[in-house]
């Protein structure tokens, strides 16, 4: 399979500027087994999962739920080795807040099997949208939960005394 990417990736619009988006995606992307890969660029980071990877519910996203869930459609005579994922966002500054972009996609190294044939190579599956949407979605609420807390409950020393 030679498709990498989906043509539109999911997209969220978000009422902070896109210095908090970006900290807030960051934050959020390795607490949920990504490490960033890239340093942030021109409104656009990298980020590949390890070992373990978790949906946004907390749950242990494998291989097979991958398969299953999050990744477009496989052919059944095609498979591959563990997949890991990889995670591309790009944020762009709009009257209202920002607006980002999140693309995920899944991949496997080593040998790649079509019907009973190894094929040398590995494997790159596009995301469906329903992980990106759903890491979107808490991300937005994150932030609008701290955005929604009075100036004091924000800043981590707590609040400053007269």
């Amino acid at each position: 399979m030679t498709s990498c990417q989906a043509a539109t990736p999911p997209e969220a619009e978000f009422a902070s500027d896109c210095t908090k988006v970006a900290e807030a995606a960051r934050e959020y992307l390795t607490g949920r087994g990504f490490a960033e890969s890239s340093p942030s660029q021109g409104g656009f980071s990298h980020f590949y999962s390890g070992r373990k990877l978790l949906d946004a519910a907390g749950k242990r996203v494998s291989s097979g739920r991958i398969r299953r869930e999050f990744a477009e459609h496989i052919p059944w005579v095609e498979w591959g080795g563990p997949l890991h994922a990889s995670a591309e966002i790009r944020l762009a500054s709009t009257s209202s807040g920002c607006r980002m972009s999140l693309r995920i996609w899944f991949g496997s190294n080593g040998v790649t099997v079509v019907g009973v044939l190894p094929i040398d190579g590995g494997m790159v599956l596009k995301g469906n949208g329903k992980l990106e949407s759903s890491y979107a979605d808490a991300m937005k609420a994150k932030l609008e939960s701290v955005r929604a807390q009075p100036p004091s409950a924000q800043d981590p020393a707590g609040p400053s005394k007269p």
